[in-house]
């Protein structure tokens, strides 16, 4: 991975277990910060001292502060995909679909903060930092594809994305103070019902 540790070769040099704690530990801090504060206002060096690490330690783990804030996404979304792990609950795809679309909404409930850092992330150049992010996504993405059952790959594929580009939305604005969390609910919800509805009519049309 091209944000580790690395020799002048092409070569990315493993690292060793003292290494592996030490970036570990400046996730964790970072982490840890955005509860409090949001990605803008996170320093590196309020992390280093934080994590009681020179700056330039830091810096060698995670040559930017958008590349660390990509790993410090990556480390919370993993017990994000433990909540989604847990099958979903309804025989039909709507309920499937809405059971995991309410659980991701309120991942985000006490970490607010997320919200904003993704929109960054989501703009990056960095190529190390797109590749992390379409990872993160494309794990999600699995887990409401299999909440699917029935249809073309396509098209489950397409009201996936309708689905992660409303939720997106709709928490920005809940993040901003624009809407209430129940707003979010509602709209997810509706969503959901108005693309499996469609889909469901399009499918008893295809066979008449």
């Amino acid at each position: 991975m091209l944000d580790e540790l690395t020799t002048t070769s092409a070569h990315v040099r493993p690292l060793s277990r003292t290494q592996t704690m030490r970036r570990q530990r400046i996730i964790d801090v970072a982490l840890s910060m955005l509860d409090t504060c949001s990605a803008d206002q996170l320093q590196m060096r309020d992390i280093s001292q934080a994590a009681d690490l020179a700056l330039a330690t830091v810096y060698r783990y995670f040559p930017s502060k958008e590349l660390l804030l990509a790993r410090v996404f990556e480390q919370w979304c993993e017990s994000y995909w433990t909540r989604l792990a847990r099958a979903a609950d309804g025989r039909a795809n709507i309920d499937r679909l809405a059971d995991l679309t309410s659980r991701s909404v309120e991942a985000y409930l006490s970490h607010p903060n997320m919200l904003v850092m993704i929109s960054e992330l989501q703009l990056s150049k960095d190529p190390v930092v797109t590749a992390v992010m379409e990872d993160i996504r494309a794990r999600a993405e699995r887990f409401f594809l299999a909440a699917l059952e029935g249809l073309d790959p396509i098209d489950a594929s397409g009201i996936v994305d309708v689905v992660f580009v409303v939720m997106g939305a709709k928490l920005t604005a809940w993040a901003r103070g624009a809407i209430a969390m129940g707003e979010v609910h509602r709209a997810m919800q509706t969503t959901i019902r108005l693309l499996l509805e469609y889909q469901d009519l399009s499918l008893i049309g295809a066979t008449e």
